[in-house]
């Protein structure tokens, strides 16, 4: 019996860590296709879609995609999701992205809040450390459904956030650390929690 629960918590950490380094190796590559595109450039984009991120876009837009995959490939979320405290179902309206740009937000922090969820509802504890969630963030993103969260997802103040300082992106940049020192230095430069998951 204990060897089953063992081989179950192990299966769970390892499902958890697959979706965190997928996580951030999608996140992180759609950062550095918009740092080396002309959208960089506007303001108006960068602090809808990108806010507190336009120093880790400098840094990724003198980078290749293979060093951005190698800083990405780390056990801890490079990257949270702002959301609304007194979501309700009821309170959004039907709502059609107005481009593909805006679509793909959308469905990247559709795909950040599922994971999450999904994290929870396997392994409540670890997934509130791994990913730094609250017990109230955890309790309330557990509320919702698939449906509600792709509602929530449209919602204006629902937004992906950088999870670790710039430093992390910096460091990670110019020198070669191991998987696990990555993964630890992110851990480390976590930044303050705010409402986020």
């Amino acid at each position: 019996m204990e060897q089953t629960l063992h081989r179950s918590g192990q299966a769970s950490k390892t499902t958890i860590d697959r979706s965190i380094r997928a996580e951030n190796k999608a996140m992180l590559l759609r950062r550095w296709k918009i740092a080396k595109s002309a959208v960089h450039e506007d303001v108006k984009t960068v602090n809808r879609w990108f806010a507190g991120q336009r120093a880790m876009l400098e840094i990724l837009s003198v980078l290749d995609e293979s060093k951005v995959l190698y800083i990405a490939d780390c056990g801890t979320p490079l990257f949270s999701v702002q959301v609304p405290r007194n979501f309700e179902l009821l309170d959004f309206p039907d709502f059609t992205s107005r481009d593909a740009f805006e679509k793909d937000g959308q469905t990247e922090v559709f795909m950040a809040l599922a994971t999450r969820l999904d994290a929870l509802r396997s392994t409540c504890a670890q997934a509130c450390m791994l990913y730094n969630i609250t017990p109230f963030d955890a309790k309330h993103l557990m509320r919702h459904g698939p449906h509600e969260l792709l509602t929530m997802s449209t919602d204006p103040v629902t937004q992906i956030l950088p999870a670790v300082s710039d430093a992390y992106f910096l460091a990670t940049a110019q020198r070669i650390m191991s998987d696990a020192e990555k993964t630890v230095f992110a851990s480390v430069s976590r930044r303050q929690k705010t409402v986020v998951c």
